[in-house]
């Protein structure tokens, strides 16, 4: 298709007081239902995900996520890895690097500009409700936690936007031009356990750059990371 897209330059996404009672009420109530049945926002037992498929075996031990102000709560569990899955997913990336990369770029960063768009509409409440209590931060910790991400993922496709159109000059002899390629072999990332924004971001702004990536979240927050990954699978 012969269309430009165009990326807006974006700003901060706008940060949330919940000044009135029907803010306050609505967080209230996403925090109640998360308590009162996290089987809606989370399977019995959080899966790994490697080759776009839920793998969950026999040979997985289990993990719990507990609540850290009310450690005898626990939210989920999750499957811990084997050396077999981390040897597959090592495989499940690099097999697809070849159709990541040759995906339309403006195609790859819609899906990272559409998954800004959710986090920051339709599931900004779940996702407060989430944070605070799998991090155990107030409403204003987990509110600028993930109108954060919500920036990191709008500002990689619009950087992203600006490498591609930094191209060399060219003459009426010559036509110069750059192609940016991704990485050879894959990332690993390893986030860290006190930032929801920076545990999303660090997998998936080598992914907006056509790079894949093996993510391996920390087990105290793997619940958050899990919602963030399922809205990166509905973007």
């Amino acid at each position: 298709m012969n269309y430009i897209p165009c990326f807006e330059q974006p700003k901060n996404a706008d940060l949330e007081h919940f000044e009135t009672d029907e803010k306050r009420e609505k967080l209230l109530a996403e925090i109640r239902r998360l308590r009162g049945n996290p089987e809606l926002y989370f399977p019995s037992v959080l899966p790994l995900w490697i080759a776009g498929q839920q793998r969950l075996r026999n040979d997985n031990a289990l993990g719990s996520c507990v609540v850290a102000h009310d450690n005898n709560r626990i939210m989920t569990r999750y499957a811990v890895v084997t050396t077999r899955d981390i040897n597959d997913a090592i495989e499940s990336v690099l097999s697809a690097r070849k159709t990541w990369a040759e995906i339309a770029w403006s195609d790859r960063l819609e899906i990272f500009n559409r998954a800004a768009n959710l986090l920051d509409g339709k599931y900004f409440y779940q996702a407060m409700a989430v944070v605070m209590e799998d991090f155990s931060k107030t409403p204003w910790e987990a509110m600028i936690d993930i109108k954060e991400l919500v920036d990191f993922w709008r500002a990689n496709v619009y950087e992203a936007i600006k490498l591609y159109r930094n191209q060399p000059v060219s003459t009426d002899a010559e036509r110069n031009y750059a192609v940016y390629r991704p990485l050879n072999g894959f990332v690993f990332a390893l986030p860290p356990n006190n930032f929801i924004a920076i545990g999303m971001n660090l997998p998936s702004a080598p992914l907006t750059m056509g790079n894949v990536v093996v993510c391996k979240p920390s087990k105290d927050t793997i619940a958050s990371f899990h919602f963030m990954l399922n809205i990166l699978h509905e973007a």
